[in-house]
């Protein structure tokens, strides 16, 4: 059986959710940031070791009001765990 979020991406599946928000510390402001994505290097846990998080900058719109914010796309490995 085909897991879609191993293989479409990455292995972000895996990556607990502390260490994304980690990573997304790391952003500028998503509302002055000059680029619409970023890579970061940062840990993935202790099953994945080092990853590549793979962020995209995102607008959620309600009415006349609009949000921008980062949202972790992709996520690969860079190395093995010890």
């Amino acid at each position: 059986m085909n897991n879609p979020f191993l293989s479409d991406n990455g292995v972000l599946g895996r990556v607990p959710g502390e260490y994304v928000a980690r990573g997304e510390a790391l952003l500028p402001d998503p509302n002055t940031a000059p680029k619409d994505a970023y890579d970061v290097e940062a840990d993935g846990g202790p099953d994945l070791g080092r990853v590549l998080l793979h962020y995209e900058r995102k607008t959620a719109k309600k009415g006349r009001h609009s949000h921008k914010f980062w949202s972790c796309a992709r996520a690969e490995r860079l190395d093995a765990p010890f």
